[in-house]
């Protein structure tokens, strides 16, 4: 290989992933949507005093996390 080759690696980026927050507080989320990228994570910090449930329904995509305090 060139060192050509080398330097433009070096100097390539590498992806990250990263972890979007969403908090809920005054039973609202801090935000309406997110968009992540395959491996980035997602994490849901309840700050009100009662607990709450986070849950998707839209097909391929459902989850419930339960209870959350």
């Amino acid at each position: 290989m060139t060192k050509g080759f080398y330097a433009l690696l070096a100097l390539t980026p590498l992806a990250q992933a990263s972890e979007v927050v969403i908090d809920q507080q005054n039973k609202e989320f801090s935000q309406k949507s997110v968009t992540i990228k395959v491996g980035d994570s997602l994490k849901f910090v309840n700050k009100d005093d009662i607990v709450h449930d986070v849950h998707s329904t839209t097909d391929g995509y459902d989850f419930d996390l339960g209870a959350q305090k």
